[in-house]
């Protein structure tokens, strides 16, 4: 499969894991603080909603086990 010239890939390392913070204060978080966001990487405003998207998969689709 290839990507297309317009899409980024990007990888997320997990060092510690937060797991008592609820998904919609992260999502609500990210999208309240954008605009210092968007000045430390190259992804625009108008491609914002595929970062939610993104980070929803993310975060609905990881889990923590212990012992």
């Amino acid at each position: 499969m290839c990507l297309n010239r317009d899409v980024t890939l990007i990888s997320l390392d997990v060092v510690t894991l937060f797991t008592n913070i609820p998904k919609e204060l992260i999502m609500n978080n990210i999208e309240k603080r954008w605009r210092y966001i968007e000045k430390k990487n190259l992804i625009p405003k108008n491609k914002f909603l595929y970062i939610l998207i993104a980070l929803n998969l993310i975060l609905n689709s990881t889990y923590f086990t212990f012992d």
